[in-house]
Formats: structure tokens, sequence, C-alpha cells
């Protein structure tokens, strides 16, 4: 890691800011409310168990929590205050009192930690800051907890070379040609298609499956809506222009 980025991070866990931890501020109801309309878009509904990789200060989780059934969401984040500061600022001890969830803070992505087969996983932003070995130990895990419907989001940044360090890239990123996530993907065991889908930091989203369910994967993605899920009156004025057109493609 660059001493640039870890000056940025000791910096922002020295204000205990945990929504600049895990991206623009300006973006953090945005990005949040994109990833929960993705999935539910794909299918997610109330009675499906969820594993929330990276789920950092819980900007899409305090969606996905409220709408789940109780005991529904798992999620692993090593970096703990970022939970404990979601739930004293954003969700509250009742909602999770109500809800249940579960969340592991190892940094082994121990997706087996919770010994249950998910419906759903997601890890937003999470390729798109680690280097390989981290994203063929998280597939791997992940491939461990998947069902023969099993859906695996996932998001990462494209680039015309892949990165070969060692360590994680924060807040900076590290950047893989297709090919390679392919090849990791199989690696892992499972198959992946693109998901045309908006992210405010111009990320590919993909869903991986097992090889069982390659043949209908496609025409799941084709369902989807549009890649320009927010409308300008959704999005409303109080955004930048800037950040608006990232969103819609514009």
């Amino acid at each position: 890691m660059s001493e640039k980025d870890q000056r940025w991070l000791a910096t922002v866990r020295s204000k205990g800011d945990y929504r600049e931890f895990v991206g623009p501020t300006d973006e953090y109801d945005v990005n949040g409310a994109l990833q929960f309309s993705l999935l539910t878009s794909l299918g997610m509904r109330e009675s499906h168990l969820m594993l929330d990789i990276g789920c950092g200060s819980l900007r899409s989780g305090r969606l996905f929590m409220m709408y789940l059934r109780p005991g529904h969401y798992c999620a692993i984040e090593p970096e703990s205050w970022l939970v404990e500061a979601a739930i004293q600022n954003e969700i509250g001890a009742d909602m999770v009192r109500l809800k249940s969830p579960a969340f592991y803070h190892g940094r082994d992505f121990s997706c087996r930690y919770f010994g249950r087969t998910f419906d759903f996983i997601l890890a937003q932003g999470v390729f798109t800051h680690a280097p390989q070995q981290d994203i063929m130990l998280c597939m791997s895990e992940a491939a461990a907890c998947m069902g023969k419907t099993s859906l695996f989001l996932a998001t990462f940044m494209e680039g015309d070379h892949d990165y070969d360090g060692r360590d994680w890239l924060y807040p900076s990123v590290s950047r893989y040609t297709w090919r390679r996530i392919r090849q990791m993907t199989e690696g892992a065991g499972l198959r992946h298609v693109s998901i045309p889908w908006s992210h405010p930091r111009g990320a590919k989203w993909i869903a991986l499956s097992r090889p069982e369910r390659e043949p209908g994967m496609r025409d799941l993605v084709g369902g989807l809506p549009s890649r320009r899920p927010c409308s300008r009156v959704a999005l409303g004025t109080g955004l930048t222009t800037s950040l608006r057109r990232r969103i819609l493609g514009r």
C-alpha cells in the first residue's frame, strides 16, 4: 500500500468518518440504493439468505437488513468499527435486535463461518481493491456456500493489464482484464456473465454462478430493466451534475 493510501486511511480512521471510509460521501445513498435495486431486480425476496462480503458501514446493508426476514442477513467486514458506527448512527440497536444480523470480522473471507448456503452473495467494492490471491480466495470461499441456484454479484475495475501486486490498494484501485476475471472465476469452479448495471465509480458488475446454472444466466441478466435504473427525477437536484452523469451514463 502506498504512503498516500496509508495517510488517507489514518486520517479517515482518526476522524471516525464511517461514510467517507467506504467511498465519496455524496454517493453513499445512491451507491447503496443501486446495489439493493440490482439484487431485487434479479429476484431477491425477503425469504432469501444473503451474505454481504465487505459490508463496510452498511451502505447497502441497512437496506437489505430491513428488507430480509430476521436472521437472513449475514456480512463479513474486517473493519469492525465501521459496522459499530453504522449501527449507532444509521440503523440503531433496535434494528439489530429485530433483524438479528450475523457479522464476521475476520480477514480470510470465511464464508463458511456462518454454516449456511446463501441464495445471494454480494462483494461490491472488494475486487476493486484486492490482489489476485485474495480475489481467488474470496471466490473459492463463496463457491463453498453456494447452491445450484445461488447468485454471487461482484464488481471489479476493468484495465488493460492485470494488477500483479500482493497488497491491497485502498482507496486506490486494482484493475483486471476480463480474461483474468474469467480465469479466476473458472478456477473457483464458477461461471460468470457481465451485468449491464450502473455504478457511480465506473466499476463493472458480474454475476457468478455454478456451472449448472450458466445456461439461464444471460436470460436472467437480459431481463434487467435498464443499465440506467435511476431517472433524473429520482436522483433529484441535490446531486452534482458530474455525479448525476456518472450514474445515468450520460
